[in-house]
């Protein structure tokens, strides 16, 4: 009776410990998964102000596409943004005193043809 008390005594040591290192590999594995879940949680926050923040990017990069591609139109348009040269022409002429017909004149509708002519053969940037 004694060996068998004996031999059931030590058959429930075995179980306790047994029961301990399974309470041990427990507690180490909700250790693990609480830090994985903060590590989780702190990725997915990085990634969604990352998100946000390209998705602000995008649309001001947008923005700026359009303000960019307006600003070529005007360009293009060539006039829109090209000071008025005649009326400059002719300012100039009233301060000097002399007409379109003579030398200063003449010499200024030259500079303003070449003017036009180069302005023409610039090609724009994209």
């Amino acid at each position: 009776m004694v060996l068998e008390l004996q031999s059931q005594v030590a058959e429930l040591q075995k179980r306790v410990k047994t029961a301990d290192e399974q309470l041990t590999n427990a507690d180490e594995m909700n250790q693990e998964y609480l830090e994985l879940k903060t590590e989780h949680w702190l990725t997915s926050e990085t990634l969604r102000n990352m998100t946000e923040e390209l998705q602000r990017n995008q649309s001001e990069n947008e923005k700026l596409r359009q303000e960019n591609q307006e600003l070529q139109k005007q360009l293009g348009l060539g006039n829109s943004l090209q000071p008025d040269y005649e009326a400059i022409r002719d300012r100039i002429l009233n301060k000097l005193k002399v007409g379109r017909q003579s030398s200063p004149g003449k010499a200024i509708d030259a500079f303003i043809k070449e003017i036009l002519r180069d302005s023409r053969t610039v090609i724009p940037r994209q």
